[in-house]
């Protein structure tokens, strides 16, 4: 199996060599998603987009469906939470909530996160849909 990596511009390439893939991508692959970090900010500022949001806020976004864009000025485990948050907020609009409404949950899962204590992922894989489910 063919394992990838971002590079500086974001692209993302397989490993071939000695190179390593970053966590953010390893974790994005493995649930079917790309991640492709961005130099600057999105739209209007926003860290992170998916193609859901984007069409609701009339933001142009020439990827795939199932790319995320998280903006690469944002430590390592900020990317990671775009990551997860972008994931929920694709997932509820994909089921036909309008973009405040899945915003609002997505920050919500994110709030919650932070209070008990608990790592993203789980709290992802549990509260709002299996990642494994795409």
């Amino acid at each position: 199996m063919t394992r990838f990596y971002t590079d500086k511009e974001g692209r993302v390439r397989p490993i071939t060599g000695r190179t390593r893939m970053l966590p953010l991508v390893k974790y994005a692959h493995a649930h079917s998603f790309r991640v492709r970090l961005v130099p600057d900010k999105i739209g209007d500022g926003y860290v992170g987009m998916n193609s859901e949001a984007a069409k609701a806020l009339g933001i142009h976004f020439p990827y795939s469906r199932d790319t995320i864009l998280v903006w690469k000025g944002l430590t390592r485990k900020e990317q990671r939470e775009t990551f997860l948050h972008e994931i929920d907020e694709f997932r509820l609009m994909e089921k036909g909530l309008n973009y405040g409404i899945a915003h609002g949950i997505a920050n919500g899962t994110e709030k919650l996160t932070a209070i008990r204590g608990l790592r993203s992922e789980a709290l992802s894989n549990s509260f709002i849909f299996p990642l494994k489910t795409l």
